[in-house]
């Protein structure tokens, strides 16, 4: 496993309202003027705006996204002159994070950016390493942070580049960036053509763009500064990758119309992700509802999955939660808010196994704002109850409605770019045409489009057959119980082997049981007795006098894989995949193979267990990336690990399946 990206804390001072680096002994912008430092030096220096008059999308690079102040520049003009259709792309790398009351304070001098200032620091994330995707202005804007060393961050994106901010402190005061491999990178991740600039013109540095390919200029710096660097290059640098049996496929173009099968979570995730990029969509739903399934609880919790390791899953479900967060408040913000509730969770150490790994945990110094260690007296006072024990505390996190959280994110692709079809199965697919046909039994059309993306959770079988194969169908209660004098003042989630809700509308949802392949939907009494002695192991005052039989709750189904983690990408063409990757078992070198030859068009989104409420929005936003083309989201290594193919290529090495 590829260690998450490293970070490090930005110690910062201000003279005279410019920030200065403690550990660099260095300024973040011009003292003469920042803004037009970064609009001179970055924006004129790759001939912006004039080169995205005329675009559908653009995307810029940056290293060193310090205070921001390079972006609210662009994005500013961006609004100013950009096609009112045009989305623009600005991947950012920042070793050095800094936090939202430093951000504030720093792009507090700029009052022309004050409104573009406050949508990016409500937005702006904890520090923690990894990519965060943020998105502005419904979506024609999107700004991804890569939270690491610039070069090792920039060696894991999926994406390619039109124009480069080559930011960051002096050369001279941070040789670690400037070098050789993060040029290397740089050529890498250009399109043909792209452009760069910097404030630099060190010897160092232009050697080093000139060895990576680029063609370098010099021409005058800023405010009297004699000279800085510009450059171009005309042809994009090889891509050598470790998987390519994993590789994005390269994209249909132009996309325009999608179908997405299933209105759970997934589903209407996906729908949201394409509307937003112009595409138009018909979202299948089989029963007369949407979310009338695993998305029909009456409430879902909100909430990373943290392990000491820092394992795959933990990763994925750490950007998710960000991801989701930001993806409700923006749906907020445009007038569709789902039912919600930011409550905070308390997730309790209650074993011994799991309070020595929340100890762990604490020791990576994560963001109190995003997750911390209490002791018993304050997980009681957070949780607005007594508790027996302490545990860790996500502030950020609560429940949601999942049924109200699917509405909202079709309320917000409502219009001319979305058909929904309900009461209709979908049972086949067929290509025609350069299109997907998605036809219901007996062979009828119920919708065609470019892109067909399966969101059908359990039964992603009857529709993917060899995909399907690695999901394991898990049933789930949850139980609603009757509040209680005790139970009145719970404000949080509470969250042990099993969770409880606070209270809404008179009652407390606490579950889920979890059974493996039993397909029954009959409510049982033996799991409402399952779920509270979960409970009572922890609370044994709660709701003790209360029977089971006298309870409700409902049935799901859920799908699962054997590594916990969700299928999220191109579907394989698995004939083609065992006539190419057949000799895996070989050990020869990932270079020797070409990349993977998936099914064009065909996407899935499946497997997200009890965490789809947070893992299936990201799930979506990877997809449509890939679907339009854009520096994807997550990072390599984690798109590798939810590769719809990778249990596939697992077998082939192990030499399970028959090759050529």
């Amino acid at each position: 496993m590829v260690r998450p990206l490293d970070i490090g804390k930005a110690e910062v001072r201000f003279e005279h309202s410019v920030p200065f680096s403690e550990a660099h002994g260095d300024i973040y912008y011009s003292r003469n003027d920042g803004l037009a430092e970064s609009r001179y030096v970055f924006l004129g220096g790759n001939d912006l705006p004039a080169r995205w008059s005329s675009a559908n999308r653009f995307t810029i690079g940056e290293t060193g996204f310090g205070t921001g102040l390079n972006f609210l520049a662009t994005w500013q003009a961006w609004r100013q002159s950009a096609p009112a259709h045009a989305c623009l792309d600005y991947v950012s790398a920042e070793r050095y994070p800094l936090d939202r009351e430093g951000l504030a304070t720093a792009l507090g001098a700029f009052p022309e950016l004050e409104d573009l200032t406050r949508h990016l620091i409500t937005q702006y994330p904890p520090r923690l390493p990894g990519f965060h995707r943020l998105t502005f202005d419904q979506g024609r804007v999107r700004l991804t942070l890569l939270f690491g060393d610039a070069a090792a961050a920039f060696a894991r994106l999926e994406g390619r580049v039109d124009a480069w901010y080559l930011d960051g402190f002096a050369p001279a005061r941070n040789q670690s960036m400037w070098t050789p491999t993060l040029f290397d990178q740089l050529a890498r991740c250009s399109r043909p053509g792209a452009t760069l600039a910097t404030f630099t013109s060190a010897g160092d540095v232009r050697r080093g763009l000139q060895s990576a390919g680029f063609l370098v200029t010099k021409t005058p710096g800023f405010a009297g500064k004699r000279e800085r660097i510009t450059a171009r290059i005309e042809t994009s640098a090889p891509t050598d990758s470790e998987t390519p049996w994993f590789a994005p496929p390269e994209p249909l173009a132009p996309p325009h119309s999608a179908v997405i099968v299933g209105g759970g979570i997934a589903g209407c995730a996906m729908t949201e992700a394409l509307t937003r990029r112009g595409i138009h969509c018909t979202l299948i739903e089989r029963d007369a509802e949407i979310a009338a399934a695993a998305s029909g609880n009456p409430a879902g919790l909100l909430m990373p999955k943290l392990t000491a390791d820092q394992s795959l899953s933990s990763r994925y479900y750490t950007e998710a939660y960000r991801y989701t967060l930001n993806l409700i408040q923006n749906l907020g913000a445009s007038g569709h808010e789902p039912t919600w509730a930011p409550c905070g969770v308390l997730q309790l150490g209650y074993h011994e196994k799991v309070r020595a790994s929340h100890a762990r945990v604490s020791q990576r110094e994560l963001p109190p704002d995003f997750a911390r260690v209490v002791d018993a007296a304050e997980a009681g006072r957070l949780a607005g109850a007594p508790m027996p024990l302490g545990g860790l505390w996500f502030s950020g996190g609560g429940w949601i409605d999942p049924r109200s959280f699917c509405q909202a994110l079709l309320d917000s692709a409502q219009g001319a770019h979305l058909r929904v079809v309900r009461a209709t199965e979908a049972v086949a697919l067929e290509r025609v045409d350069n299109a997907w046909s998605v036809r219901a039994r007996g062979g009828k059309e119920i919708a065609h489009g470019q892109h067909v993306i399966v969101c059908t959770g359990a039964d992603t079988q009857d529709l993917l057959a060899d995909i399907g194969q690695a999901l394991t169908t898990i049933r789930g209660q949850i139980t609603r119980v009757p509040v209680t004098a005790e139970t009145r003042p719970v404000r949080s989630v509470v969250c042990y082997k099993g969770y409880l809700t606070p209270a809404v509308n008179g009652e407390h949802i606490t579950g889920a049981t979890y059974d493996r392949d039993e397909l029954s939907g009959t409510l049982r009494v033996a799991d409402h007795r399952d779920n509270l002695q979960k409970l009572h192991r922890v609370l044994p005052e709660w709701f003790h006098e209360i029977r089971p039989e006298d309870l409700d709750g409902r049935v799901a189904f859920r799908s699962t894989t054997p590594d916990r983690l969700p299928l999220i990408g191109n579907v394989p063409d698995t004939q083609r995949y065992r006539d190419v990757y057949g000799d895996l078992w070989k050990g020869r070198k990932p270079a020797r193979y070409p990349t993977a030859p998936g099914l064009a068009g065909v996407w899935v989104s499946a497997g997200h267990s009890s965490r789809g409420l947070i893992g299936a929005p990201l799930a979506a936003e990877v997809i449509a990336s890939e679907i339009a083309g854009e520096p994807l989201p997550l990072e390599r290594e984690l798109l590798d690990a939810v590769h719809p193919g990778r249990f596939m290529i697992r077998d082939l090495k192990r030499r399970r399946q028959a090759g050529p």
